[in-house]
């Protein structure tokens, strides 16, 4: 069975060249369904900023890399993919900073739309595929500030 091209670029973007087999190896889920990838929450961590007290993920990438990704990124970034998308996902949320209901939904909605557990949690396999998606419409200026691998 072929994987979609959502998938396959998220991998990409994720994981060099010289990582790619294990990388797509971590990337399986225990769900019943085989064509349902999930991060892997133990690789999330949620965690404040100390300076502006916003929520943030530090999610650890592959090679055991890690990146800091705030909660008002993310809003950013799901605003932009949506926006590309023709509001796939309803409405934009607001960029507030705060991981509510809206903000969940939103990412469960997303994580949907790419095939991904849709659990809520930005892990490396979510992020990954919002840097697939946001060079998919054309917003390189949200990927460039969202820690994308380049």
């Amino acid at each position: 069975m072929q994987a979609p091209w959502n998938k396959i670029l998220a991998m990409f973007t994720l994981c060099s060249a010289s990582t790619l087999g294990a990388c797509a190896m971590d990337d399986t889920s225990a769900s019943a369904d085989p064509d349902v990838i999930s991060d892997n929450t133990a690789e999330t961590t949620h965690t404040t900023d100390p300076v502006t007290g916003e929520a943030q993920y530090t999610i650890v990438i592959a090679n055991g890399i890690s990146v800091t990704l705030s909660v008002r990124q993310w809003q950013l970034d799901f605003n932009g993919w949506n926006d590309g998308v023709d509001g796939f996902c309803g409405d934009d949320l607001a960029v507030d900073g705060g991981f509510g209901n809206k903000t969940n939904a939103a990412t469960v909605c997303f994580q949907s739309a790419h095939g991904l557990q849709a659990n809520g949690d930005v892990g490396r396999i979510t992020l990954g595929a919002m840097c697939a998606g946001l060079t998919f419409v054309g917003r390189v200026d949200l990927r460039n500030n969202t820690n994308c691998m380049q």
